[in-house]
């Protein structure tokens, strides 16, 4: 995908082996409930209006029309909804949505800094035998409490359940990272070329707001791919939210050029992805195939043991 059209990039001859494409998209079922809400809220407003009316026959045709305007937004959302689940999540690979749907690019050099770290969340909980024994007359109870302090006043070594821990899978929470860039440019077209990749950026990481103003539409998505083919398979940053955007304008204690451009512009991007990845989706085919086996073999393992246990 390459619009020129709605491409901003900075340096001019940015090296195309060394760079990285943000490509903004749209979802448009976002749009449809936004605008499903405020035609609600118009007519609640138009409903108030009515009820201060002293004819009771009003004021039951205007909750009426709060009821029935109520409903139709529940089953436009529960539409919108039904289809996001028969659509699916967005592929690790092909983009399943129409080029209309995309709304910009920006393109810049590999960052400064550029790296990715996956959190996964492990409860450490005792183990099922302790968690039995604890729960009737094991040792770590009133009665073996109890049991083991008569036994130190004999002299005896007291017991203890043995608590073998475990470490429970809870689950991986989405990616976050901060890309950030250092742009120095060299004259004021250069300059003019950096603060507007700056305000496109603070543009598609804000909220859209509806005709009326009465509501505020999710910001734009991003997908971002990486001109170097195996750096962009390991990260795989093609369905992202932007969070957070930082510019520093005077990085060089405000040096600038004659015309009063700063020498150097500081621009910091976190991302965070929109969904959590699971294991085999890092892995190109024949590394999946190999996966799904081993992790098939082992299900088949641990179902027995458990049927023996």
């Amino acid at each position: 995908m390459n619009f020129t059209e709605k491409l901003v990039h900075f340096p001019e001859d940015l090296n195309k082996n060394r760079s990285i494409i943000f490509s903004f998209y749209k979802d448009d079922s976002l749009s449809n409930t936004a605008k499903a809400m405020e035609g609600l809220v118009t007519t609640g407003a138009q409903a108030l209006t009515n009820l201060n009316a002293k004819s009771a026959e009003k004021a039951l045709n205007a909750g009426g029309e709060v009821i029935n305007s109520a409903g139709s937004l529940l089953k436009k959302v529960g539409s919108e909804v039904n289809k996001r689940i028969k659509t699916g999540k967005l592929s690790t690979k092909e983009k399943k949505f129409n080029k209309k749907e995309w709304i910009f690019q920006i393109g810049l050099p590999i960052p400064n800094t550029l790296g990715e770290g996956i959190t996964h969340e492990w409860n450490t909980e005792s183990g099922l035998v302790s968690q039995v024994l604890n729960t009737g007359a094991g040792p770590d109870t009133v009665v073996g409490k109890a049991a083991n302090g008569i036994a130190a006043l004999m002299g005896s070594r007291n017991i203890t359940v043995n608590p073998d821990y475990v470490q429970m899978y809870r689950g991986t929470t989405p990616r976050e990272m901060t890309l950030s860039w250092s742009l120095v440019p060299n004259n004021r077209e250069e300059a003019d070329r950096i603060l507007a990749i700056g305000r496109r950026f603070k543009a598609y990481s804000s909220g859209v707001k509806t005709s009326t103003g009465s509501f505020l539409i999710a910001p734009p998505f991003c997908s971002l791919e990486i001109q170097n083919e195996s750096l962009n398979e390991s990260l795989r940053l093609n369905n992202m939210v932007i969070k957070n955007v930082s510019i520093n304008y005077s990085e060089s204690q405000m040096e600038m050029f004659h015309d009063g451009v700063p020498k150097e512009i500081i621009i910091s991007v976190t991302l965070a992805e929109r969904t959590v990845r699971a294991g085999d989706d890092w892995l190109i085919k024949d590394e999946k195939d190999y996966y799904k086996k081993q992790m098939d073999i082992k299900w088949e393992m641990q179902s027995m043991s458990m049927i023996h246990f």
